[in-house]
Parts: C-alpha cells; sequence; structure tokens
C-alpha cells in the first residue's frame, strides 16, 4: 500500500521548481526561518529569491545559503542559487 501512495504522491507533486521548493522550504530552513521567510519568484539566471520579513533574517539566511544549497540538491535534486532579500520599502 505504502508504494501505491508513493507513487500517488509523486505524480501530486508540483513539477514547477519554485512550487516544488515553497512545499519544503519551512522544513529545509528550520522552524524560525521557515516561519519568516519564502521562496518567491525565479530569477531570468535561475537564481530563486527568497523574501525575509526583515534585512536581519535575510543576512542571517545569506550566511547558511551553503548549507540551504545543498539541503535543497539532497531533497529535491534542484541545483540553484539563493538570493535574500528584506521586505520591499514604499
Amino acid at each position: 500500500m505504502a508504494t501505491v501512495m508513493d507513487g500517488v504522491l509523486a505524480d501530486l507533486a508540483p513539477s514547477d521548481p519554485l512550487a516544488q521548493l515553497q512545499m519544503v522550504w519551512p522544513t529545509l530552513a528550520g522552524q524560525r526561518y521557515g516561519a519568516i521567510s519564502r521562496p518567491t519568484r525565479p530569477r531570468k539566471d535561475g537564481t530563486i529569491v527568497i523574501t525575509c520579513d526583515s534585512g536581519m533574517a535575510a543576512a542571517d539566511l545569506q550566511m547558511r545559503e551553503p548549507e540551504l544549497t545543498a539541503l535543497i540538491e539532497e531533497h529535491l535534486s534542484l541545483r540553484c542559487a539563493l538570493r535574500f532579500e528584506g521586505p520591499r520599502r514604499g
């Protein structure tokens, strides 16, 4: 039964890399950062933008980029760069 369910769940998983990352981001980023940041858009160069609730969170996550990109590759088989941004003003 588990094999059938695994197949069904795999079929339902989004094929878009951004959507895939959005689904697992809270787990990969951890409870603290998963609650205050989210993958929001891809850039033309393949970088995925992570929007954070504060500039401090963006700076903290930027220091963790090597760890986070390794986790993304491990869990999603997706190689990408990340760009962390604080909230937009204006």
